[in-house]
């Protein structure tokens, strides 16, 4: 089944779509892969009627800034994405991701998202029929952190002789950091000139040691888990130093690396946790 980090995710983008950040967000998709009781939530927040009831009005405000967050992360991403317009874009860690279904700057991307099995089965059974907007999409069943991702990649038939764009939006700080290293080593030995990888990363602060570990637990919880599961729990955080280097490491060069409440205010988002934001920074690197 998706992990709960990810539907709460996909609420978020269902929220902020036509509210956050408008002409540059949108998100049409995402509320169509929710089930009755997950969009129940997501339609308290667009009604943007705060509950009264103190449990309520925490799950209401908890989402509403989620939703925030995720915007400006996602236009990052995808302005990353359409100025690189490579011929085939991987999405690690993909959960409930709709890029693939709304993005129509894919339209000659074949998409390879790559999961958990248990939560492609899901994500297959929440999108049903829906027509995709890139090219193709193919769903590589591999367990996130994997040391199997080049082989379930070239099983796949993603061409690591062609240019690839990467995306690996949120999973890096659920990775101890050997496993961050040996993903992107994979990712190189799958990459051609040309390649772009975008990595969102948190940063160590004394907001995301101390409290962002307990805050993540309280959001899932009040989303209707009982707290982070074991694989959503934050194991690595980095400095954009030590983004940099493992990088360069590998051959990539950054191009860009900036901090969420950067861009939410270049995006004129009205945000009421710029702690969250601040923390939080998308890389975008380039192999030359």
């Amino acid at each position: 089944m998706m992990c709960r980090s990810g539907i709460v995710t996909c609420q978020a983008r269902a929220a902020a779509d036509g509210r956050v950040a408008v002409g540059r967000f949108t998100d049409p998709v995402s509320i169509r892969m929710l089930r009755a009781p997950e969009r129940a939530a997501v339609e308290r927040v667009r009604s943007a009627a705060e509950p009264q009831r103190t449990m309520a009005w925490l799950r209401y405000r908890m989402l509403a800034d989620l939703a925030d967050i995720l915007a400006a992360r996602t236009v990052a991403i995808d302005d990353a994405v359409r100025a690189a317009a490579n011929p085939q874009l991987v999405v690690l860690g993909a959960g409930l991701d709709a890029r693939a279904w709304r993005m129509t700057e894919l339209a000659w991307t074949v998409v390879f998202e790559v999961d958990h099995p248990a939560a492609q089965s899901d994500k297959r059974e929440r999108i049903g029929d829906a027509d995709p907007a890139a090219a193709s999409v193919r769903f590589v069943p591999v367990e996130f952190g994997s040391a199997a991702l080049e082989s379930a990649l070239e099983a796949a038939g993603q061409v690591a002789s062609e240019p690839t764009t990467w995306i690996w939006e949120g999973g890096v700080r659920y990775l101890r950091k050997p496993h961050v290293e040996r993903m992107l080593r994979g990712i190189a030995a799958r990459s051609a000139p040309g390649s772009r990888v975008i990595v969102g990363y948190t940063t160590r602060t004394v907001h995301s040691v101390l409290l962002a570990p307990w805050g993540v637990r309280l959001w899932l919880t009040l989303a209707g888990a009982a707290g982070a599961k074991r694989e959503e729990r934050i194991r690595s955080l980095w400095t954009p130093a030590q983004i940099a280097a493992l990088c360069t490491a590998h051959g990539l060069d950054i191009d860009t690396d900036e901090d969420l409440l950067g861009i939410a205010r270049a995006l004129e988002i009205p945000y009421e946790s710029p702690e969250w934001l601040a923390n939080t920074r998308v890389a975008v690197a380039d192999l030359p």
